[in-house]
């Protein structure tokens, strides 16, 4: 997938903040990022995933590292000889690898030193190496230490649901990354819970014409349809 259809496949204001984080990586000079979640959340993910995209539309080599289930790509163990390195599936234009779920793994993981060695010189080729680290501080859903591999990179970009985090849970979260001694460098507000104006102004309209359902229907569709009524209210 091009960049130009990566764009098109989410709306205007999201792009704009995958832009932006994009952007702004590629100013602060930063090769290894993570992109992490306080709890599992796969926004997170969809931010990773977008991020890589873009990086790699611009011309950036990039490799997405994903720490949590399900990741695409063979399972990289920090440390070995070798990263059995795959493409996404979809096509856009990453390189990727998945966290190991197995004892050697955890404890490759538990060793930020080791992590940062492996990324610097097996991996040395790719312009940028971005972690997807969702759920830091929840028991029991990571196959490896995502707090020891977000300390490996030079930058952790935290995403933060509105209204969904409470403060312990994220003063916890960025304490833990203090201690091991990554840096915070920035934050995604993610207001899913806001409508588009589209939403508001279709949901009008099928009230408007309750007397003629197909009307309210048609109408509806086309003002959730627009590109510009789709972004968020708020962001």
């Amino acid at each position: 997938m091009t960049e130009t259809a990566m764009k098109s496949s989410i709306s205007p204001g999201r792009a704009k903040v995958v832009e932006q984080v994009v952007l702004s990586v590629q100013t602060a000079g930063l090769r290894k990022m993570a992109i992490a979640s306080v709890d599992t959340d796969p926004a997170s993910r969809t931010l990773a995933v977008q991020v890589a995209a873009v990086a790699a539309g611009s011309g950036r080599r990039t490799l997405l590292i994903d720490l949590a289930d399900g990741g695409e790509g063979g399972h990289w163990h920090p440390g070995k000889s070798d990263a059995p390195v795959g493409k996404d599936a979809a096509g856009r234009g990453f390189d990727t690898l998945s966290a190991p779920d197995d004892e050697e793994g955890r404890a490759a993981f538990n060793n930020p030193s080791r992590i940062s060695e492996a990324l610097d010189g097996l991996l040395e080729t790719y312009d940028l190496v971005l972690l997807h680290a969702s759920g830091l501080i929840t028991d029991g859903a990571w196959p490896v230490n995502p707090i020891a591999a977000c300390a490996a990179t030079e930058g952790v970009v935290m995403v933060l649901p509105v209204g969904e985090v409470p403060a312990q849970k994220l003063e916890r979260s960025v304490a833990l990354l203090e201690a091991a001694g990554a840096r915070v460098v920035g934050t995604v507000i993610d207001d899913r819970g806001n409508p588009s104006l589209g939403d508001d102004m279709a949901r009008g309209a099928e009230r408007v014409f309750s007397f003629a359902p197909p009307i309210g229907r048609w109408l509806a569709k086309k003002l959730r349809g627009s590109d510009f009524l789709r972004t968020p209210i708020f962001q």
